[in-house]
């Protein structure tokens, strides 16, 4: 009897469409309490996190590799969270925030706010890749009441460092490139300077005579 083979159709062919960038791990987003930037926005200055990666790759990071060729990362994320920081899971963001791409030679991770753009064609074409700087920082915005207000100590720091910034450039203002630029560094110590949390003055007791 004559076999009858059954035949499925392709609707994809292997090495179409696929990232001509090499594998990257699965990361998650981590913020030390000292890790904080006054941004430059279209309403004026705001503090917001500045955000780590924490890469899912055995070996780094005190990051080790289970049985079954995955990644046990509980013991190094913990190790972490002890030395200050917090963890953002993708779980914990509406929809998240990591997407999955298929490279060449495997899997490509990536935050959702960046974008790949191949320049050139064919399979062998760069890719560039595209940052939604504004969209990244709306989520950054959304996790200042999660993550709470930057330490007076912090600001303090980033003041001195602002300060430095300034006084560094101030002997090439007659520059305009420079002068510029160095406008620009005073608004922004101007603005760390207003962000700092009023103190409370100490009320005087009448003293009785």
């Amino acid at each position: 009897m004559a076999k009858n083979f059954k035949a499925s159709p392709v609707t994809k062919t292997a090495g179409t469409d696929l990232l001509n960038v090499r594998p990257s791990p699965q990361f998650f987003f981590m913020h030390n309490a000292n890790g904080w930037e006054m941004l430059e926005t279209d309403e004026g200055y705001e503090w917001l996190p500045r955000l780590k990666r924490f890469t899912l790759t055995p070996g780094v990071n005190g990051i080790a590799q289970d049985r079954r060729g995955g990644v046990d990362y509980q013991r190094a994320k913990a190790n972490f969270e002890r030395r200050g920081w917090t963890f953002i899971m993708p779980e914990d963001v509406p929809g998240g925030y990591m997407v999955e791409y298929e490279g060449r030679w495997g899997k490509v991770y990536a935050d959702k706010w960046s974008h790949p753009r191949p320049l050139g064609a064919g399979d062998n074409a760069k890719i560039l890749w595209d940052h939604d700087a504004e969209g990244f920082n709306d989520f950054r915005r959304s996790l200042v009441e999660r993550l709470g207000p930057p330490d007076p100590s912090v600001i303090d720091f980033r003041e001195a460092i602002q300060s430095k910034r300034v006084k560094r450039r101030e002997r090439e203002g007659h520059i305009p490139s420079v002068a510029s630029h160095i406008e620009k560094e005073t608004a922004k110590l101007a603005a760390i300077k207003a962000s700092k949390p009023k103190r409370k003055r100490k009320s005087r007791k009448a003293v009785t005579p």
